[in-house]
C-alpha cells in the first residue's frame, strides 16, 4: 500500500469539507464571532484550534483564513454581528447556503470554485456591494421555490446565474439595485408567481426578456422601475409587449394578476410594439414608461 498516497487522499478530502474563509481585524484584541450557534471544530488561523466557541480574540490586526471543519448547517449573518468583517469565502466545502447567510456582508467576495448545498436562497446577498464572485455560480443547483432578493443591492456583481427552473415561483426584487448586473437570463419561469421589482434599479441591465414565460405571473408592479431609454433597448422592450399580450406564448394573463400595475420607468418601446402595448391596457394593465420612440 501506498501510505503516502493514503495519506496525500484523506487530507484532499478534508480541504473539500472545509468551509474556508478570510476574516479582517483592524485593532489589536479584536474578536471575531461566527454567525451560529453551533459549536464547530474551527481553525481560526492563527495557530488556534477550538471545538466549543464561536468567538476568538486575536491578538495582532490582520487577515485570518478561518477553516470550519465538516458541515456547516446554520451559518448565517442576517445582517447583523461581524458581517462586515469577512471578506473572502475561497472554499464553500460543508456549508449549506440559507436564506440571508451573507445578507449585508458589504465587504466579502466570493473566490470559491466548488458547489455548496442550497437549502434557501432568499436575500442570501442582499447587500453584498464588494461582491464579483465568479462563474460556478452559473453551475449552482437552486431549487427553492422563493428565491426572491438573492441580489437585492449586489451593486457590483455581474456574472452569469443559474437558469431559473420550474421549482421557482417568487422571484421578487431578485436583481433589485444590482446596478452592474447585465447578463442574459436563462430557463424556465412557468411556475413563476411574483417578479414585482424584478429588475428595479438594475441601470445596466440591457437584456432581451420576451423569451422568459409569464403564463402563471400574479404580480410584476414596478418589474423595471428606476431604468430609462438610455439604458434599455426599444426593440427588447416591444417583443417584451408583445409575449406579455400573447397569453398562448407564455403571456401575462389578467385574471390571475392580484395586482395590475407594470412600471417600466421611462424606457421607450419601438412602435412595432405599440399595439401590443394598447392591448394589454385595454385588458386592465396600467404600464407606466417613457413611451413610444
Amino acid at each position: 500500500m501506498n501510505f503516502n498516497s493514503l495519506i496525500n487522499s484523506r487530507h484532499r478530502e478534508q480541504v473539500e469539507v472545509d468551509f474556508v474563509s478570510t476574516w479582517r481585524t483592524t485593532i489589536a484584541s479584536e474578536t471575531i464571532t461566527l454567525p451560529t450557534l453551533t459549536n464547530y471544530e474551527v481553525d481560526w488561523g492563527d495557530g488556534t484550534s477550538t471545538t466549543n466557541a464561536n468567538s476568538h480574540i486575536y491578538s495582532i490586526a490582520g487577515d485570518y483564513e478561518i477553516k470550519i471543519i465538516g458541515g456547516v448547517t446554520d451559518f448565517s449573518f442576517n445582517n447583523t454581528g461581524d458581517k462586515d468583517k469577512i471578506i473572502n469565502i475561497s472554499n464553500f466545502g460543508g456549508i449549506e447556503i440559507i436564506s440571508s447567510a451573507f445578507f449585508g456582508c458589504t465587504n466579502i467576495d466570493i473566490t470559491a470554485t466548488d458547489i455548496p448545498v442550497i437549502q434557501g436562497v432568499v436575500n442570501v446577498f442582499k447587500d453584498c456591494s464588494s461582491l464579483i464572485f465568479n462563474s460556478s455560480i452559473y453551475d449552482w443547483e437552486v431549487n427553492t421555490s422563493n428565491i426572491s432578493a438573492m441580489f437585492f443591492g449586489a451593486t457590483s456583481f455581474n456574472q452569469k446565474i443559474f437558469p431559473f427552473n420550474s421549482t421557482m415561483t417568487v422571484l421578487s426584487s431578485f436583481f433589485r439595485d444590482s446596478n452592474s448586473f447585465n447578463q442574459p437570463i436563462e430557463g424556465d419561469t412557468s411556475r413563476v408567481k411574483r417578479m414585482d421589482n424584478f429588475f428595479r434599479g438594475c441601470t445596466a441591465f440591457n437584456q432581451p426578456l420576451d423569451h422568459l414565460n409569464y403564463s402563471s405571473v400574479e404580480r410584476i408592479q414596478n418589474f423595471m422601475f428606476g431604468k430609462t431609454s438610455a439604458n434599455y433597448d426599444a426593440d427588447y422592450y416591444a417583443d417584451l409587449l408583445i409575449k406579455w399580450d400573447d397569453l398562448g406564448n407564455g403571456g401575462l394573463d389578467i385574471s390571475i394578476a392580484d395586482i395590475f400595475t407594470i412600471g417600466m420607468g421611462s424606457i421607450k418601446y419601438s412602435s412595432y410594439g405599440a399595439s401590443a402595448r394598447a392591448n394589454l391596457v385595454a385588458k386592465g394593465w396600467i404600464i407606466t414608461d417613457g413611451g413610444q420612440v
